[in-house]
């Protein structure tokens, strides 16, 4: 037993002896770990500061970008505007659109409104005329009534391509569907709206050339009227019965 103990101290005391060494050792490795640690520091720097650069230069790109967008739109509106001054617009104007132009709001002189296959509303030539949407939504809404009507007298679907060409013989498109009494004006007979649409401020369609066409009321009850609409609809209802219309269509 002494002999172990003795064996021990024996190899302590080398320890001890090589203690001197070893701590040189852990202080040289422990230098050498401090230097790679500041030489990975320094190495990182260059890293964040290329990274911070990266992103600058995407902020500069797409700042370029959207500033060479803008120069090229104004570029090519400075260019729109060059070649197409006020003299030149007027040459690019269709016959049509000149035509419209030239057209006071509400002028249907001339004009002509009529229903496609479809029955919906047709002008010749273009009026800029705002009213004509108005006149467009009233249609819409009598449309759906004398289709209703046709349906529920004859089963079918209203053809809006009439067979009659004699406009002052035959009946309006709203006499023709309800199968009513039907009277033209005394005067122009078939030029102007019947008595039953005038009043009922229904738009009154007369055939004419083997179409429907939308026959205005008489100029007496027009008068100063503005807009597209209301020289086709009255904006009084039962106008038949006012004094402006006494004798504009046969009594009874």
């Amino acid at each position: 037993m002494a002999l172990a103990h003795l064996d021990r101290l024996r190899d302590f005391l080398k320890d001890f002896e090589n203690f001197p060494e070893k701590l040189a050792d852990l202080e040289a490795a422990t230098k050498r770990l401090d230097e790679e640690h500041k030489k990975m520091q320094q190495d990182f720097v260059p890293i964040a500061k290329f990274h911070a650069l990266e992103r600058k230069l995407d902020e500069t790109q797409r700042i370029l970008a959207k500033t060479i967008d803008q120069q090229q739109l104004n570029d090519t509106t400075n260019e729109i505007e060059t070649k197409f001054n006020e003299d030149e617009m007027d040459e690019c104007l269709s016959d049509a659109e000149l035509v419209a132009e030239d057209k006071e709001m509400g002028d249907v002189e001339g004009c002509a409104i009529w229903l496609d296959n479809n029955g919906d509303l047709q002008i010749d030539p273009l009026i800029l005329d705002d009213t004509f949407d108005k006149l467009e939504e009233t249609w819409a809404v009598q449309k759906a009534k004398l289709e209703e009507r046709w349906n529920k007298n004859n089963g079918t679907e209203l053809e809006w391509v009439p067979n009659d060409t004699d406009t002052s013989d035959a009946k309006c498109l709203w006499s023709m569907v309800f199968g009513r009494t039907h009277f033209w004006t005394t005067a122009e007979s078939g030029n102007f709206a019947c008595r039953a649409c005038a009043y009922n401020q229904a738009i009154c369609f007369g055939n004419t050339q083997g179409r429907w066409e939308a026959l205005p009321l008489p100029n007496e009850l027009t008068g100063e009227a503005s807009g597209i609409t209301t020289m086709f609809v009255s904006p009084k209802a039962r106008v038949t019965k006012s004094r402006q219309a006494r004798g504009l269509w046969p009594a009874g």
